[in-house]
Formats: structure tokens, sequence, C-alpha cells
């Protein structure tokens, strides 16, 4: 098995629909994320597309569940001459007929990064925590030639009959995972989301963060001049780098390459991710990514301050 660190972990972000229990969704997903069965009605034992509830719109759906005066338009497919049904009103089902009743289906976005390790699959869910993604749900699965998406495997439809690798995950499998392997990549990830679906990237709070209040003006202040936000936004790169490096110690890796104290540093950080240059994080936990805002900071050409020389003239 390789180590999880030596190998590039590739970043997936999709939409998907999933079968879900509508007893445990309805609690957590809006009814325009969920669709559920055509019901049947008590007194022909027709679906509700039949008594024409066909063609409504996923907010209005509930109607299926209450009776109506609507006429059956139920017609045998296998003898076209056979009467159409008699039944003048729609009557649901208020119980479960089968199994399946139970069942709907989700809209579900995931944004996974899978590390190939040996005959292994580590996948970790990305969830967002303050605008920064962290790791909801680690998953270790065996590799499969065809799997239906990131983060699944033959395992969830086969149950005790999937096969895996000889002996099943063993302790040596497991201490060879790095849980925070994902943070190479988490730049790559929140940036790829925010080309491709601006608009769930905003849901999932890895938009780009308002900006930041309007700083007083030159000369409204006495003290010294603040440093321009380029400066911020090169240090808040340097530090997302170090982290990408698998560094335990970014703070201190940056204050020695500019040779500055890690108190200092740290400080710069911190007024980074307040100036918007960086994903927000919790206290005592290190990380974030570079914003759009921090990327045309530093994509902006860099001026060239011109020196001028005053001339002293002679005390008389």
């Amino acid at each position: 098995m390789g180590h999880a660190r030596d190998i590039e972990p590739t970043p997936t972000v999709r939409g998907t629909t999933k079968p879900v229990a509508l007893a445990y969704a309805r609690r957590l997903l809006d009814r325009g994320r969920l669709s559920e069965p055509d019901p049947h009605c008590r007194g022909c034992g027709h679906r509700a597309l039949d008594h024409g509830l066909d063609g409504l719109p996923a907010a209005e759906r509930r109607r299926w569940f209450r009776p109506e005066r609507i006429a059956c338009r139920w017609r045998s497919e296998l003898d076209a001459t056979a009467p159409p049904c008699a039944c003048s009103q729609w009557r649901p089902s208020t119980f479960q007929r089968t199994a399946v009743d139970g069942v709907g289906v989700a809209q579900v976005v995931e944004a996974w990064i899978e590390i190939p390790a040996g005959d292994w699959i580590v996948a970790y869910r990305l969830v967002n925590d303050r605008g920064t993604p962290v790791v909801g749900e680690l998953r270790l699965f065996p590799a499969e030639g065809a799997r239906p998406g990131p983060g699944q495997w033959s395992g969830e439809l086969l149950g005790p009959e999937a096969r895996v690798p000889r002996g099943g995950i063993t302790a040596r499998v497991l201490r060879r995972i790095r849980v925070r392997a994902y943070l190479r990549v988490m730049t790559e990830v929140v940036r790829r989301l925010r080309a491709a679906a601006p608009k769930l990237a905003q849901r999932l709070g890895w938009a780009t963060p308002a900006e930041p209040a309007a700083e007083a003006r030159p000369g409204s202040r006495r003290g010294r001049k603040g440093r321009p936000p380029e400066f911020y936004a090169a240090i808040a790169r340097d530090y997302v780098a170090a982290v990408a490096r698998g560094s335990w110690r970014p703070v201190v890796d940056v204050a020695t390459r500019r040779r500055l104290r890690v108190t200092t540093v740290r400080d710069m950080i911190r007024r980074a991710r307040s100036l918007g240059l960086l994903t927000l994080n919790g206290p005592g936990l290190r990380g974030g990514a570079l914003t759009p805002r921090a990327d045309a900071l530093l994509r902006r050409p860099r001026r060239r301050r011109g020196r001028t020389r005053r001339r002293r003239g002679r005390a008389r």
C-alpha cells in the first residue's frame, strides 16, 4: 500500500441523485430537492398521474396526498376498447403499500477527494466550516475498476457479498491513512467549484466573501501607514503553499522564509483573513484557501516605486 501523502489526491465536486428514506429526508431537505413516489388511489388503485395530477412542480406535489374531485383517466394498455376507469374522485392512499413507497429521490451535492492507496481508496467527504472545506467523513474501501461515483463502491449494494482484499482492513492499513492529506488540494477544489457552479459555491459557503469595510484614508489618522492588500495576499499565498506541502508548522515556515517573527506572521495571516484574502477557519485550526480577491491582487502587476533623493541645503 502506497503512502497517502506521496500520491496526488483527485478532487471531485458533483451533483447527483440518491434514493433516500422519505421520513428522514423530509426533515432535512426542502421539497424542491426531494422527489416522492407517485401514490395510488384507494378507490381504483390507479396512480395520481392517471387522475390528472401529472405535470405538477415539486413544490405542488403535496396535492398528491389530499382528496380532490378529479376523474381517473386510466385506460387499459392491453385492450384499447376497454371502458375507462369510472372513479370520479382522487382518494390517495394514506398508508404504505410496499417498501418502495417509503423511498424517494433526493438531489445531493457532494465534494470528495480520493487518494488511491494500493488495493484501497481513501475518500474524504468535504463539508463547509465557516467558509473553509474540512473533512466531514472518511471512507476506506477497495479499489474497484467501475464505480458509480466518488466515495462509493459495490459494498453499498452487495453488502456481505462484496469482495475485499484478503484479510480486509487491518491495523497496518489504517496506520497509513493521513487524515489531513486533503489540505494539499483544498484550494483547487474551491476554485473549481467557483468557476463551474458559482451559485452552488455560494450555497456551500465557498463563494467570494464580501468586501471588507473601507479603511480610513491616508492622512485621516496618525501613525505608520499600513501595508497594501497585495502584501497580505502574498503572505496568504505563502501560507497556503506551506499547508499544501504538508507542513505541520506553516506559520513558522512562512516566518523563516521571510525572516520575520512567528508572532508577526500570525498577525499578518489573521489580517489577511479579515481583509477577505483567505477563507476563515476556527481558532487553533490551520489551513484555508485563497479567495478570488487574493488571486486578483496577486495577478496585478507590481508597481515600481521610484526613489527620490532630497538634497539638503547647507545651513549658512
